[in-house]
């Protein structure tokens, strides 16, 4: 799978104005996601509620866990 991504690393760009945002299924403010792995859950009953709710706040995707 990974044989088909190309990364490529721009030098000498233009970075006055940087953008920071991707595009997966949607534009993504930031190239940044949170996700939920259960551990938040051992030490805070509501820790994955409030993970998910700061993400939120942030703007920052927060993608279901599916096991």
């Amino acid at each position: 799978m990974f044989d088909r991504i190309n990364l490529q690393p721009k030098r000498l760009t233009d970075v006055e104005r940087r953008d920071l945002s991707i595009e997966l299924s949607e534009r993504i403010s930031r190239s940044i996601m949170v996700a939920a792995n259960g551990l938040n859950g051992c030490f805070w009953s509501d820790g994955e509620v409030a993970l998910a709710c700061a993400a939120e706040k942030a703007g920052v995707p927060f993608p279901p866990f599916i096991a």
